[in-house]
């Protein structure tokens, strides 16, 4: 008993940029051979890092950028600092250890600076993950404390250890970080070289205006399957829009399938893609291998081929 078969194929084309070489896109209108390295240089990127592992993209700058204590809207103020402190505030950021601040007690002055305090103000409050500073000499402890106001502190850890740099956990929300420093009886010292913070960061890499095309006979955007490497503390999220000519854009998507495809005789053909990539503690980083971009056309199916199939007799 024969039966007729009838096999339509529907075209589906994809946009890939995978290792050890990606396949290039079907599209007409651009060429879009993806060359690994290359191919996410073509996009726009904003602390992305595509040179450590050509053909992959992470975090270049893990710690945020935002927190930099020579930025204009951070300031530096000392406390209950005798003549024995050193140079300028800006010191503790011009990267020289040598070159300090601190607190002493000097009994020719009545044992002034009993105590000592740096105080710094980043200027806006914001996620502090880590506070370090280079002791060059303690005799007494000295304390590390964070605040949202700048009168209530919480105690995130001290240290004795001098000539190296010291860091403390903080994983807070904070605008003030304070170094407190004992110096009694007399004589006694406590000296900061350098200091600084570090927080959660992000990178974004945008692919190229006309770089996804679904050629002239686009129908429908369909998915985007990345393949990426997400370690614990770390974060990759994505967003879409579409163009009709590269260079008007639709708004911007959470979902590929929210994307415009095609209005009337207009077809959406270009697509953009924009990852995000963060952390939580300023020392990771997640990172992207590929995309894999799959779109409809409206091309006509090939000529179906009529299959004659004998079950039995």
């Amino acid at each position: 008993m024969a039966f007729a078969v009838l096999v339509s194929l529907i075209a589906l084309f994809y946009f890939r940029q995978n290792k050890p070489r990606p396949e290039s896109s079907s599209a007409t209108s651009t060429n879009n051979a993806i060359t690994l390295q290359a191919d996410w240089e073509l996009g726009s990127v904003d602390n992305i890092d595509s040179t450590t592992f050509p053909g992959s993209i992470l975090m270049n700058d893990k710690a945020s950028s935002n927190i930099d204590l020579t930025d204009p809207s951070v300031s530096i103020s000392t406390v209950d600092f005798d003549s024995y402190a050193e140079g300028d505030v800006a010191n503790l950021t011009d990267g020289n250890t040598a070159t300090y601040w601190g607190a002493h007690g000097d009994m020719s002055e009545g044992c002034a600076g009993p105590y000592g305090e740096i105080v710094v103000d980043l200027g806006s409050s914001g996620t502090v993950n880590e506070v370090k500073a280079y002791f060059t000499y303690l005799s007494q402890p000295a304390y590390f404390y964070v605040s949202l106001n700048g009168t209530d502190y919480t105690s995130i850890g001290d240290t004795s250890e001098t000539g190296l740099w010291v860091s403390k956990t903080a994983n807070t929300t904070a605008r003030y970080i304070k170094y407190h420093f004992n110096v009694t009886p007399c004589f006694d010292r406590g000296y900061v070289g350098e200091i600084a913070v570090t927080s959660s960061a992000s990178a974004t890499h945008t692919t190229g205006a006309t770089q996804i095309d679904g050629g002239a006979n686009f129908f429908e955007w369909e998915s985007v399957t990345p393949t990426q490497t997400v370690p614990a503390n770390t974060s990759i999220t994505y967003r879409y829009r579409s163009s009709a000519n590269g260079s008007d854009w639709n708004s911007w998507h959470s979902a590929i399938g929210d994307v415009e495809s095609i209005s009337g005789d207009t077809k959406y053909r270009y697509l953009q893609v924009e990852a995000t990539l963060s952390n939580t503690d300023g020392v990771s980083t997640p990172s992207i291998d590929s995309y894999d971009i799959g779109y409809h056309t409206n091309l006509a199916p090939s000529t179906p081929t009529n299959l004659t199939a004998v079950v039995g007799e």
